[in-house]
């Protein structure tokens, strides 16, 4: 990932589904990334693969807090990106 000379903040699983949690908040340091402006990008609007291995990437440094509130990489997947991956 490119350095940038600031970072943005990403949230793993969007705000946009806090919905779909009704005893988690999802505006959480856990759930929070700093990313430099191009991997934010790319992560927004890239390609879905390299979507994909971002998001397994970011999650998979915080996979213990994830997975203690009930989510696994596959629900956080099927989440962002639909059942269909």
């Amino acid at each position: 990932m490119p350095v940038d000379t600031y970072m943005e903040a990403h949230h793993l699983i969007h705000m946009a589904f806090q919905y779909h949690f009704d005893n988690i908040n999802l505006d959480a340091e856990d759930n929070i990334f700093s990313l430099c402006s191009h991997c934010h990008r790319e992560i927004h609007f890239g390609e879905i693969k390299r979507k994909v291995e971002m998001t397994q990437q970011l999650y998979s440094q915080r996979e213990k807090s994830f997975q203690d509130i009930g989510l696994s990489y596959q629900s956080v997947i099927d989440l962002i990106f639909g059942k269909n991956m």
